[in-house]
């Protein structure tokens, strides 16, 4: 349950 986690928080912080 931490991959969706980290997926979610990743893209989010993924800000150009």
């Amino acid at each position: 349950m931490d991959v969706s986690s980290s997926s979610s928080h990743s893209f989010r912080q993924r800000r150009p």
